[in-house]
C-alpha cells in the first residue's frame, strides 16, 4: 500500500492502475500462494482506494480545481474530486467485468465473474453508507452496467413448488 499512499493526483491514478493490473495479473497464476496473497492484496488494494474516498468526502474545502468530469450512464454530467473518481472508475469496472464487458479504467481483458462479485460485495458490505453519499457512484447500478447478478427481476415472484409453510426436517 505504501506504493499508492501520499502521492499527487497524476501520479496516483496512474499507480492506481498499475498496482491493480499487477494483482489481477498475479491473482490468475497456478500457484497458490501466490494467487491467494494477490487475491487478498487485490481486495486491501480496491478497499484503500474506497477509504481515500470516504476521507475525501469528509473534506470541508476540496479545491474545485481538483475536481474532475465524468459521464454517467444516465447521459449526465458530474464532478467528482480525485478519490470519487478512482472509486468510481474501479467499481464501474468492476461491474463491467462481472457482465463479462471490457473495463474502461484497468487494461484487463478478463476476471473471473465470481471473483469480480466478491470484490463488489466487500466494498458495497463495507462502505453501503459511502456509497449511498456518493450519488454517482450508485449510478454504476444502471442497469446496463451492474452485474446480472444483482439486477432486480420485474416479474413477479414464482410460488414455491410446496403450498405448506412447513420446513421439513
Amino acid at each position: 500500500m505504501s506504493y499508492i499512499e501520499g502521492l499527487d493526483l497524476e501520479s496516483s491514478i496512474s499507480r492506481i492502475q498499475q498496482a491493480l493490473l499487477l494483482c489481477f495479473k498475479l491473482q490468475e497464476s497456478r500457484i497458490a500462494v501466490v494467487s491467494s496473497t494477490a487475491a487478498a492484496t487485490l481486495r486491501q488494494l480496491v478497499m484503500f482506494v474506497v477509504d481515500k474516498m470516504v476521507s475525501e468526502d469528509q473534506q470541508e474545502d476540496l479545491d474545485p480545481a481538483l475536481l474532475i468530469e465524468i459521464h454517467l450512464p444516465d447521459e449526465s454530467v458530474k464532478y467528482l474530486g480525485p478519490s470519487a473518481h478512482d472509486t468510481f472508475a474501479v467499481f464501474e469496472d468492476l461491474c463491467l467485468l462481472a457482465n463479462g464487458e471490457k473495463p474502461n479504467f484497468l487494461h484487463l481483458e478478463f476476471l473471473h465473474k465470481t471473483f469480480a462479485l466478491e470484490l463488489i460485495e466487500s466494498v458495497l458490505a463495507n462502505y453501503f453508507e459511502a456509497f449511498r453519499k456518493v450519488s454517482a457512484t450508485c449510478l454504476c447500478f444502471s442497469p446496463s452496467s451492474r452485474p446480472s447478478a444483482y439486477r432486480i427481476d420485474p416479474a413477479p415472484a414464482t410460488p414455491p413448488l410446496s403450498s405448506s409453510p412447513e420446513i421439513p426436517f
